[in-house]
């Protein structure tokens, strides 16, 4: 599947609405998880933040992550050689 003429005016949109220069569609929540992990990790990162934010994640860093979660939300910490650490959610009711 490919964006057509929709998709673009969206991108337009959500671009104007938050104020930043790119927006970018995806097929689903794994892609977009993907996407988002790559992007934390892009030795670039520095350049395009606004104001004094921490750098890139970089091979061996630590994520906080569910651990009762899915695979594409782990996979992507791993593809980018970080290291999950898995937290347990306490319930009290």
């Amino acid at each position: 599947m490919t964006s057509g003429p929709y998709a673009d005016k969206f991108e337009r949109r959500m671009r104007e609405f938050f104020d930043c220069r790119d927006f970018l569609l995806v097929n689903s929540g794994s892609s977009a998880n993907l996407l988002m992990v790559s992007t934390l990790c892009a030795p670039d990162l520095v350049n395009n933040l606004r104001g004094d934010g921490p750098g890139p994640l970089e091979p061996g860093d630590e994520v906080i992550t569910p651990s009762v979660t899915f695979p594409t939300t782990v996979a992507p910490i791993i593809q980018n050689q970080l290291v999950p650490v898995f937290v347990i959610a306490r319930s009290y009711l």
